[in-house]
């Protein structure tokens, strides 16, 4: 792999692990995504109206790095030193060690930060490059004046025009990749309403012949993929191309009945997959709710 000699200005002298000089490629260190996400991460995970600009624009989150939890048991106390990471599906990218505190406040804009992943792991950049236009070298400075009036950037990296990492911002400050999914989210649940809808009969005898008994209102449920403890051929079903379900699997849900907690798939007749009663935690995590 290639790396180019960018080193970035007062980088504190640590070993090669920490320092911000360009890291060893971290390919053959592979990590689970979830392993260390909540307790050492912001306490704004835990807050749906949080505004985390640093990952919505470059894509990073920061961790906490001490030993000691909080008196939740959630988090770990606040530390001097942060470690920033890209996380990726199946891979963890140690980016930096810096202190908590930048002296000139400008430590959530370090675009210095980017030019390390840059160097080492250049396809994490580039392939968010945007053709047909041109991008821009700014101060840190003018960087953190954009990010308070939620403005996107396109920044310059090796004479290409590279977009938010993160997708950037709405002009409300929230963010735009959460946006788009949450559009798409609804899309797809409104389908699933019109197609149900519009069959209400073929849905009832459905059910009569996956040995359901349907109230007078059939009920359905919302429910993330995982709370079912999908087998490898119950999300191959679910995915299949013929299916209407396809793509709100591929974001992680499926659409029950709420009566017998199975999922349901839809292509020119409707398909119940019988599956064990939903536990409790499944039917609290059911929302929202659909009635026919």
């Amino acid at each position: 792999m290639r790396r180019d000699t960018y080193q970035p200005k007062n980088s504190p002298k640590r070993d090669r692990a920490s320092s911000g000089r360009p890291h060893p490629p971290m390919e053959n260190q592979r990590f689970p995504t979830r392993c260390f996400v909540l307790l050492p991460a912001s306490k704004g995970v835990a807050d749906a109206t949080s505004q985390d600009g640093m990952l919505w624009d470059f894509g990073m989150h920061h961790f906490h790095l001490r030993r000691r939890l909080e008196h939740s048991g959630r988090f770990v106390e606040r530390s001097d030193y942060l470690l920033f990471v890209i996380i990726a599906d199946d891979a963890a990218y140690f980016v930096d060690v810096r202190k908590h505190r930048d002296p000139q406040g400008l430590g959530w804009v370090r675009q210095d930060l980017l030019r390390i992943v840059h160097s080492n792991w250049p396809a994490l950049v580039e392939s968010h490059e945007l053709r047909g236009v041109t991008g821009d070298r700014l101060s840190d400075q003018t960087k953190q004046l954009l990010r308070k009036r939620n403005l996107n950037h396109v920044s310059e990296f090796g004479g290409k025009a590279i977009g938010p990492i993160g997708w950037g911002v709405t002009a409300n400050g929230s963010s735009a990749w959460c946006r788009i999914w949450s559009l798409k989210l609804i899309h797809e649940i409104k389908k699933h309403e019109r197609y149900f809808g519009g069959q209400p009969t073929e849905l009832r005898r459905a059910l009569v012949e996956a040995g359901a008994a349907p109230a007078e209102s059939i009920e359905f449920h919302l429910v993330p993929i995982d709370s079912l403890s999908p087998t490898t051929e119950l999300l191959e079903s679910l995915r299949a191309e013929q299916y209407l379900s396809k793509d709100l699997c591929g974001m992680g849900f499926a659409i029950v009945e709420a009566a017998t907690g199975s999922p349901i798939r839809a292509a020119t007749t409707i398909h119940l997959m019988i599956l064990p009663p939903p536990t409790r935690s499944t039917a609290r995590s059911a929302r929202p709710e659909y009635s026919l």
